[in-house]
């Protein structure tokens, strides 16, 4: 009995080579599937991101109804939104659609910001503040915003009015920019335009997400800017003329 022992011990135990195959196998399904996770993650943020300018573009078409074609117009205040006694209205395409999406804010001097808190809804996933990014006081932001609305709509041309767009499937309204210089700054090209200073930078491998005047939203490969298409001679989604 005493001589069994050892042999049944010896014969359960692993051997190197065996355990040397094992950690080979787990190392080998590790390289497979955490790369197959991490691509999941992001198709599901795109979904996500997707769904969000979707259903800005179907606050764009409430308030195009409400207000007789007009889109939001930069150039129109919103009446009640001053932060302080002795300060203007304000305008931003984000206050003028947010009040579509369930109980929106009452825009006065201490909830005007409060688009900014509906969870992920005005912020893309795929937005990085860069070093210099700072939150600007007041307005409960702790991200950058990754949503430009087309300044082009005040044109002459355009004028606000929905219907003026002889190609809405091939306008852009709202785009996932690389950056974003400021208020209605002229230095900078129109899709690059923002009335909340923040500055970030899209990483969609290479690619960014666009609503277009029709609702439809389109993932597009490379640089979209204006002065890009323009030299290219390609399609111009910021204006048709």
């Amino acid at each position: 009995m005493s001589s069994s022992a050892p042999r049944s011990s010896r014969q359960q135990a692993f051997t190197l080579i065996e355990l040397l195959t094992v950690i080979a196998i787990i190392g080998i399904l590790a390289a497979i599937i955490i790369p197959t996770v991490g691509l999941v993650r992001k198709r599901a943020a795109t979904a996500s991101d997707t769904s969000s300018l979707r259903q800005i573009g179907t606050g764009l078409m409430l308030h195009v109804s409400d207000n007789k074609g007009y889109l939001p117009n930069p150039s129109i205040v919103i009446a009640g939104t001053s932060t302080g006694a002795g300060q203007p209205d304000r305008w931003t395409f984000q206050e003028a659609v947010d009040r579509y999406f369930g109980k929106g804010p009452k825009f006065n001097a201490t909830s005007i910001y409060n688009w900014l808190s509906r969870g992920n809804m005005w912020y893309s996933r795929y937005a990085e503040a860069s070093s210099t990014f700072v939150p600007p006081a007041g307005y409960l932001q702790t991200q950058p915003l990754a949503y430009s609305y087309n300044p082009y709509i005040t044109n002459t041309r355009w004028k606000s009015r929905l219907a003026a767009v002889p190609s809405p499937s091939r306008t852009v309204i709202v785009g996932e920019v690389n950056n974003s210089g400021g208020a209605m700054t002229t230095n900078v090209a129109p899709e690059l335009r923002s009335d909340v200073d923040t500055k970030y930078r899209v990483s969609r491998e290479g690619k960014a997400l666009y609503l277009f005047c029709d609702g439809r939203v389109a993932l597009l490969q490379g640089d979209q800017s204006e002065p890009e298409l323009t030299r290219t001679g390609a399609q111009n989604i910021w204006r048709w003329w």
